[in-house]
């Protein structure tokens, strides 16, 4: 047992319960400083302090168990008074506890739980085009994906349960069955597709610049995380630019003399529309819809913005509108277009 800071009588009081109420306190304070290996000695010092006592007989004659019972009684009290002094121990050291407990005691580990033999493990089923045709693939649900070649197509085995989400790289077109309760998402890089029963292309290689959705029959919405959902109807075309991240809705006139079931071809004319839009991103798309190269040769011309709908105007006309509209002048080498800052506009 620890050597105590106190007297022996005074120990022997504390044994006696003979202390005045502040001594007594000074050994419980003693007592809760020591470690609990200590504590556990100095409860079995005063076990057997109480079992070195005399114990008084009630008659000459006492049989031993009535002096067993005696000891017994006396233990139960002792047990009652370390009940007490367990509860005044906690007391002190309760903060500590609620300390160590919350801050600086490890977090334990998460680990997964084992996978039960009733509940069948998801798996992911990918189907590849490595030839030079076009292939066709039937879905769980019955809808049909024709994979270009160097397309890859990814969905769950449990694919018809909940959503039916698809990774898909490459391009594909798509020809979903209609199900009201189970969204059909197509997810392509940044780009999510979704749709409940339409026909649709994605172009998705992971090499382009950009990501196209463009609808042939039913209606689609696009959308990415960094912008919000843009709805297409047939023939018309979303086109997401991966550098600038930015998320863009064409309609497309077909030609008359294009109509039937091909894909949209370079005869087609676009009718964009820009409200507040900034300069670069309407060089850009400009860029898409005449099939050649726009440049801006000052910096300070992206952040300009542009209003105007290219609806039924030529290059030109379109380009003088900008130049209406903002400092800027232009100059036309073939298929190249500059423009520059206008220095002589104040």
């Amino acid at each position: 047992m620890k050597n105590t800071p106190f007297t022996k009588e005074m120990m022997t009081r504390f044994f006696q319960h003979t202390l005045d109420e502040e001594q007594h306190q000074q050994i419980l304070d003693w007592l809760s400083s020591c470690t609990e290996e200590e504590q556990e000695s100095f409860f079995k010092a005063h076990l057997d302090y109480i079992d070195q006592q005399p114990v008084t007989m009630t008659s000459s004659n006492e049989s031993g168990f009535e002096e067993l019972r005696a000891t017994i009684q006396r233990r139960e009290r002792v047990k009652k008074n370390f009940s007490t002094w367990s509860i005044r121990i906690a007391a002190v050291f309760f903060p500590f506890l609620m300390v160590w407990a919350l801050f600086l005691q490890p977090k334990p580990e998460h680990k997964a739980l084992p996978q039960t033999e009733n509940v069948p493990a998801v798996k992911n089923i990918e189907m590849n085009n490595y030839g030079r045709q076009n292939r066709e693939i039937t879905l769980p649900d019955s809808s049909v994906v024709t994979l270009y070649p160097g397309a890859s197509l990814q969905y769950s085995s449990h694919f018809v349960q909940q959503k039916r989400t698809l990774k898909l790289r490459g391009k594909a077109f798509f020809n979903v069955k209609h199900d009201a309760n189970h969204p059909f998402i197509v997810y392509s890089g940044e780009v999510q597709t979704l749709v409940l029963g339409t026909s649709f292309w994605v172009d998705a290689h992971p090499s382009a610049t950009r990501v196209r959705v463009t609808v042939k029959t039913g209606k689609v919405g696009v959308k990415t995380l960094r912008n919000s959902t843009v709805f297409l109807l047939p023939d018309e075309q979303a086109v997401f630019i991966k550098s600038e991240g930015t998320l863009a809705k064409i309609t497309t006139a077909k030609n008359s003399k294009k109509q039937g079931n091909q894909h949209l071809t370079k005869s087609e004319t676009l009718a964009l529309a820009f409200n507040e839009t900034p300069l670069s991103r309407v060089a850009t798309l400009l860029e898409e819809q005449f099939k050649l190269k726009i440049y801006l040769e000052d910096e300070s011309l992206s952040g300009l913005h542009i209003t105007l709908s290219t609806k039924g105007k030529s290059l030109e006309s379109i380009l003088e509108e900008i130049k209406a509209q903002a400092p800027v002048q232009y100059e036309r080498k073939g298929r190249e277009i500059y423009l520059k800052e206008n220095k002589t506009i104040k």
